[in-house]
C-alpha cells in the first residue's frame, strides 16, 4: 500500500468592503513540508470561492491524477517535488481566461525522508528483547506522524565476536541460538540494509539488550 503524506492547506477568501478585488487569507499545517521522490498528498479547502481556480507547482510537478489513473478528490493533488530545496504552489485565478491572476504562492521546504528505526520484534532499539523474536522491522516511531514504509535487504547481527548475516527480515535459527545463550542484559547489535518508498539506500546499526526468558 502507497502512504503519502498529508499536508492540510486552508485557503479562506475574505471580501474587503472598501476594495475591489477580494484578498486571500492562507493558513497551513504546523510544518509546511514536502518529502524528496515520493507523492505528496496535499489538501486544498476552499470556502466561500465559486470562481474558477487552477494550483500549479514550482519546482516539482504537481497532478490530479493517483497512480492508478483515477482522479482525486476535488481540492486533492499529488505533489512530486524536484531536487531544490523549496518548492512553491502557486494558486491562480482562472474565471476570466484572458485575463488569469496569480492569487498566492504557498512555500515548503523539500526534505528527504527521515531515517526510520530498527525494531527487533516488539523491541525498540536500546530497549530489552525477547531472545525468541524472529522479525526485523525498519518504521518510524509512533512521535513521528509518517507511515511510509521500508523493506530490510540485508541483516547482521553481532553478538561479542561472532557474526551472523542473512537478507530479509527474519532472522535464522542460529541467531536465536545464539541469544538464548547469552546472559540477561548482555547487549547485541544488528546492522540492516533498508531501502525506501524513495528509492533511497540506507544503513542502520542498532543495540538490543537480551531480556528476561519469558515463560
Amino acid at each position: 500500500m502507497k502512504n503519502i503524506l498529508t499536508l492540510f492547506l486552508l485557503i479562506l477568501l475574505s471580501i474587503n468592503s472598501n476594495a475591489q478585488e477580494p484578498s486571500i487569507v492562507v493558513s497551513t499545517s504546523k510544518y509546511n513540508v514536502v518529502y524528496r521522490n515520493i507523492p505528496n498528498l496535499v489538501s486544498i479547502g476552499f470556502t466561500t470561492i465559486s470562481q474558477e481556480y487552477a494550483v500549479g507547482c514550482r519546482g516539482g510537478k504537481i497532478t490530479n491524477i493517483d497512480a492508478e489513473g483515477n482522479q482525486l478528490p476535488s481540492g486533492q493533488f499529488l505533489v512530486l517535488p524536484g531536487p531544490t530545496r523549496i518548492i512553491y504552489l502557486d494558486l491562480y485565478d482562472y474565471s476570466d481566461t484572458l485575463n488569469i491572476k496569480h492569487i498566492t504562492e504557498i512555500m515548503f521546504y523539500n526534505m528527504d525522508l527521515p531515517d526510520p528505526e530498527l525494531f527487533f520484534g516488539g523491541a525498540r532499539p536500546g530497549s530489552s528483547c525477547n531472545w525468541k523474536e524472529t522479525m526485523l522491522f525498519a518504521k518510524y516511531p509512533p512521535r513521528v506522524f509518517l507511515d511510509n514504509r521500508f523493506t530490510i535487504i540485508q541483516w547482521e547481527v553481532k553478538i561479542k565476536n561472532k557474526s551472523y548475516k542473512g537478507n530479509g527480515s527474519l532472522l535464522r535459527d542460529e541467531v536465536n541460538k545464539a541469544l538464548k545463550k547469552m546472559k540477561k542484559d548482555q547487549k547485541f547489535t544488528i546492522t540492516v540494509l533498508i531501502v525506501g518508498e524513495d528509492n533511497k539506500e540506507r544503513t542502520i546499526t542498532s543495540t538490543f539488550t537480551r531480556g528476561e526468558d519469558i515463560i
